[in-house]
């Protein structure tokens, strides 16, 4: 599947493993690809993928790449992104 992000095209792949079964997730930045293990549960996919696009982000909007902090940082986005979304469309839908 392809992606739009800030303007670039990407590609979402999903796979059936990533670096023999040790990650749950890629980006790749100079090949502007994400791929994302098939064998994950409904939730963790949703994690993978907000965690995946965080990277892609940073990357597209030309922010300092480090690699510790943005796996930290992309693993709380991952998390809480669902969530921060369901009330973003909330609090977008109720405004007057």
């Amino acid at each position: 599947m392809r992606v739009e992000i800030k303007g670039a095209k990407w590609k979402v792949d999903f796979v059936n493993s990533i670096e023999n079964g040790k990650l749950a997730g890629l980006t790749n930045t100079k090949t502007k690809r994400i791929y994302i293990e098939k064998e994950q549960t409904p939730e963790e996919t949703a994690d993978t993928i907000a965690h995946e696009l965080f990277h892609a982000y940073v990357y597209e909007c030309g922010l300092p790449m480090n690699y510790e902090d943005d796996e930290d940082m992309a693993t709380f986005v991952g998390r809480i992104f669902a969530d921060m979304l369901k009330n973003y469309n909330k609090i977008l839908k109720g405004r007057k």
